[in-house]
């Protein structure tokens, strides 16, 4: 899709040059006063500032359909204090602000002010600027729509205020664009999506967040939050840039390179991020990783697709307890963590239900912990998702689902995956309550399957293989009702252990097994039949094979 910019044809009329009201443009004399008079006086028309450096200590207000531009970052207005936006709009329509520096060199201690701070406009521009040592925001949208803010470049934010950004679009602002910045303020985000009133939480809908270059934030890079409640925002993060993610706020629980939370409806597509969580402590909290979503029962969809994630610390997609439909389609999600504490896990959904992880590549070289999970915490259950056609290369483990103490997944679907490469286990299911288990291919120097207390799973078409001299093969505890059909390609040491319940493992060989445990009714099925010979043998006493299993012919050819 297109990005059209609004036009501003209706903006007519001879310049206002700020000198020509007694601006001072050495930066000693302050003139708020003076460029106050100027910009009145232009409302309508465009305003000047020439080349030359413009101290202010009150904010400047713009009026309807004024254009303020400059010599780009030759002409700068510096704050006298961090205490006061630069160039105000209040209720005002096609306001341009473009081609000014805004500098600070003061630390203040307010919120909600900015370099350029729009609050109630419509159709309204901040382009082209330079924003240098902002305090809070360097461009703020409040309760404004249809806005742009594109092209601007946002450097070395100054104070410690709690939230603070390089762009902020608060409260109700509906359909602004925010595309083409540069947002290495070194703020807590690089552009920040919110609405701070508890009374009414519905952040703005329909805004876009494209080909932005954001670095450095100490937070997180892109953040939509509102309240706890179901809400669709509508918004779409598409085709932005994203590193260097520090994660030092809100104790090292943050370092996302983006984060939405509760804001269901999201679209987050086309991204590229890397290098974030750099000094994350807590990975357990609020969804920390190149992408971290967390939402509540009744949200609106979010789509998580075609992102380029690379991560040295923590997960590259991290799902928090998400109510929501969370669909996670063609992510390139490449991994090396080898710290245990970092959480590294390529794509990590925790207490989530209705997901869909799907057609996903993973390429993992980390030593540690998993390519793609889905965990069910205590006493919860994640219910209704899948885990299809992804390709996952790793070290260690492949695809894991698993739950702590009374938890459980319930009807899962894991289709057509290909693992490759582990060490330890290519696929491990676990904690599963009815599950499908079909077409996919796991080759692994260690456990290529491995199931654990999952009752009522169907396996179908997979093909296991194991290099492994040891069990390649596992089932363990109960898996009551689970059924392993002659459709499956077992190339591997079976260990099918007595107590599994009903569990019936049938495959095909060419003789009895040689090593292993198998359970009463497990079947081979006679892989090269020889006329006069068995056809196939059953299981009738289940222990080692070798020692105690007993496996009888059942007939001759």
């Amino acid at each position: 899709m297109s990005l059209t910019k609004v036009s501003y044809s209706m903006i007519t009329g001879a310049p206002i040059n700020v000198l020509d009201y007694g601006a001072d443009s050495t930066g000693v004399v302050e003139c708020s006063a003076a460029i106050q008079a100027a910009a009145t006086a232009a409302s309508g028309r465009p305003l000047y500032f020439p080349k030359g450096t413009y101290l202010i200590n009150t904010a400047i207000t713009l009026l309807n359909r004024t254009t303020v531009y400059g010599d780009g970052k030759d002409s700068i207005i510096l704050l006298s204090t961090g205490n006061i936006n630069g160039f105000i709009a209040t209720s005002q329509e096609y306001v341009v602000v473009s081609n000014i520096q805004v500098r600070c060199t003061t630390t203040g201690s307010t919120s909600e002010i900015a370099g350029v701070k729009f609050t109630s406009c419509d159709k309204c521009r901040a382009e082209n600027n330079f924003f240098l040592g902002m305090n809070w925001s360097g461009v703020f949208l409040d309760s404004s729509s249809n806005c742009t803010v594109s092209g601007n470049s946002f450097i070395g934010a100054v104070g410690t205020l709690a939230d603070s950004n390089d762009i902020a679009i608060y409260r109700n602002s509906n359909r602004n664009l925010i595309e083409e910045n540069f947002c290495f303020g070194a703020a807590w985000h690089g552009v920040f999506i919110q609405n701070p009133d508890v009374a009414t939480p519905n952040v703005g809908t329909n805004n876009i967040i494209a080909d932005n270059q954001i670095a450095g934030q100490s937070a997180y890079g892109i953040t939509s939050y509102t309240a706890t409640q179901p809400y669709n925002s509508g918004t779409i993060i598409r085709n932005n840039v994203i590193s260097g993610i520090t994660g030092t706020q809100l104790s090292g629980t943050s370092g996302a390179g983006i984060y939405v939370a509760q804001t269901g409806g999201t679209l987050i597509q086309g991204n590229q991020i890397s290098n974030c969580c750099i000094s994350t402590t807590n990975f357990g909290t609020l969804a920390p990783g190149c992408i971290g979503v967390a939402t509540v029962a009744g949200s609106f969809p979010i789509v998580i697709s075609n992102n380029v994630l690379s991560s040295t610390r923590g997960p590259c997609i991290a799902l928090v307890t998400n109510e929501a439909q969370i669909i996670v389609e063609s992510n390139a999600c490449f991994l090396t963590n080898s710290v245990a504490s970092t959480n590294s896990k390529a794509i990590y959904a925790s207490n989530c239900s209705y997901t869909k992880i799907t057609n996903n590549t993973v390429q993992q070289t980390s030593t540690l912990y998993y390519g793609i999970e889905i965990l069910a915490g205590l006493a919860y259950n994640s219910t209704e998702c899948s885990i299809t056609g992804n390709t996952v290369n790793a070290n260690t483990y492949g695809i894991i689902t698993s739950a702590l103490a009374g938890g459980s997944i319930g009807n899962l679907q894991v289709i057509g995956n290909v693992v490759r490469g582990t060490s330890l286990v290519g696929l491990s299911m676990g904690n599963i309550v009815g599950g499908q288990i079909t077409g996919n291919y796991s080759n692994s120097s260690g456990v290529a399957y491995v199931q654990e207390n999952s009752t009522k799973c169907r396996l179908t078409t997979n093909r296991f293989v194991s290099s492994s001299g040891n069990f390649g093969v596992i089932f363990i505890n109960t898996n009551t009702g689970t059924i392993v059909d002659e459709s499956n390609s077992l190339e591997a040491v079976i260990n099918n252990e007595a107590g599994n319940g009903t569990i019936i493992a049938k495959y095909f060989n060419s003789a009895t097994p040689w090593s292993g445990n198998s359970a009463v009714g497990d079947r081979v099925i006679q892989s090269v039949p020889v006329v006069g010979q068995p056809k196939g043998w059953r299981c009738t006493v289940a222990g080692d094979v070798g020692t105690t299993a007993t496996f009888v012919s059942e007939g001759n050819l």
